[in-house]
């Protein structure tokens, strides 16, 4: 097999090596810091299942699926604000060489980014209430739009600086921010939802004031230690590079959210709301184990692109240890949902529980994403990413829409089955021409195969 190309440094040849460690040094560092950033994350999804007895006590159904469709409104309006740039930043950040070019191309990516937010932003504030009558029928919604909105914006800015963070390994101070604002979110959720009882302005309120409390400052000292610089060759290249993935994290979008409107259109705005918490209680583990991984995992394989050539055989096992690890987690969580949901919601949520094993299934599917995209991420090919999830798309919306029509809640799963195992499939084969990554699908597909009888035999 012909081995992979290398990516330069900005000077134009090969560093050397910065780092050789073994193999299993490197499944270590990535368990380390993977770790880390999970605790935060962990702390996050413990509080919020533990106040699940507050949150279905004091919100409907209904006032889910309103929570639900403001979110998936504002993340499309999202995609567009950040331009795609987050994905590329650090397969940049890494070809830099020197503080004063990495200083100068974080710079210039909150310049670009918050100019594109503040632009999107102020024309997504002036069609609040058609928004409003649209998504939720009812231009009364348009308020709870403009403060998603303010959101938003203040978000972006502090995703790039997490981002940066990441970038430089500093999960240490990552996992304090995260533990500040659990502290503070925990505080205000309590004082909105049960003091004043604001229903969904309580989540509304208490995610723009967390935003503003650590993408504020988090913005201004990168940006002191940073200085502020624009450079236009940086800007080029970042929207050379991201600009294709734009419509192609649109689409992935569309894939993750577009049934909640199919749902709404299909259904009501309650069953909406029951699937919105089914997703939540099955995507725990892809916020808890997923999320950390990916968080250390993707910036850290381009700086080991550049020294490392067994590189394949890293991201291969990297592979194995995550699936196996991810696989166990959610046969745990499926064997137990019954009972959590009894303990922790009310009987109008019961319904949800059922389908948290096949989202379970969904995400576990949907994590492989971000390892088979390798070859298209590394050798800068995103065109290719572009018209995978743009045919991922057209299968998920086709499938919502008829799916959701006969099914409901479940076709909504079924949908997003297809759809993803054709976005892996498709991303495995392109990626693979590019760059070869012995991924051991056999060994994960056995084990998945284990895990079903286990959990059916669990509720025999």
């Amino acid at each position: 097999m012909e081995s992979p190309p290398r990516i330069e440094s900005a000077a134009g040849t090969p560093e050397p090596n910065r780092r050789t460690g073994s193999q299993a040094d490197e499944l270590q560092f990535l368990l380390k810091h993977s770790s880390i950033y999970g605790i935060g994350t962990v702390l996050n999804k413990a509080v919020a299942f533990l106040m699940l007895p507050l949150y279905t006590r004091y919100l409907t159904p209904t006032d889910y699926g309103i929570m639900e469709l403001i979110d998936t409104t504002t993340g499309l309006i999202g995609v567009v604000v950040g331009l795609g740039v987050s994905a590329s930043i650090s397969r940049f950040y890494y070809e830099r060489t020197n503080d004063r070019d990495r200083n100068t191309l974080i710079s210039t990516v909150f310049i670009l980014v918050g100019s594109s937010a503040i632009i999107v932003v102020l024309v997504a504030n002036l069609f609040a209430p058609m928004l409003a009558r649209v998504v939720l029928d009812s231009e009364v919604y348009a308020s709870y739009f403009r403060i998603a909105f303010g959101t938003l914006f203040v978000g972006i800015l502090a995703d790039i600086g997490q981002s940066y963070l990441r970038m430089q390994y500093k999960s240490v101070l990552f996992i304090t921010l995260s533990t500040l604002s659990l502290v503070f979110g925990v505080a205000l959720n309590v004082f909105f939802i049960a003091y004043l009882h604001l229903g969904v302005l309580s989540i509304l309120y208490t995610s723009l004031i967390l935003r503003i409390m650590i993408g504020v400052p988090l913005t201004a000292i990168i940006l002191h230690g940073t200085g502020i610089r624009f450079s236009v060759q940086d800007a080029k290249g970042l929207l050379r590079y991201s600009i294709p993935l734009l419509p192609a994290t649109l689409g992935s979008t569309l894939v993750n959210y577009s049934d909640r409107f199919f749902l709404k259109g299909f259904t009501s705005i309650a069953e909406t709301g029951l699937y919105s918490l089914a997703q939540k209680m099955g995507g725990v583990l892809h916020t808890m184990v997923t999320g950390p991984f990916i968080a250390t995992f993707q910036p850290r394989r381009f700086d080991l692109a550049r020294d490392r050539t067994d590189l394949p055989q890293v991201l291969g096992k990297a592979f194995d240890a995550f699936f196996i690890v991810l696989l166990f987690l959610s046969l745990v969580v499926a064997v137990f949902t019954p009972e959590a949901m009894v303990a922790m919601t009310t009987e109008s949520y019961y319904r949800a529980g059922l389908l948290v094993p096949l989202v379970l299934l969904y995400h576990f599917i949907f994590a492989m994403k971000y390892h088979v995209d390798w070859g298209i991420m590394y050798s800068g090919k995103t065109e290719q990413y572009m018209w995978t999830n743009l045919l991922t798309a057209v299968v998920q919306l086709t499938g919502a829409f008829f799916f959701i029509r006969a099914f409901g809640a479940w076709g909504a799963v079924y949908a997003l089955l297809l759809s993803t195992s054709f976005n892996v499939t498709l991303l495995n084969i392109l990626s693979s021409r590019i760059y070869p990554v012995p991924f051991n699908f056999g060994r994960i597909a056995k084990l998945v195969a284990v895990a079903t009888v286990v959990y059916l035999g669990s509720h025999q």
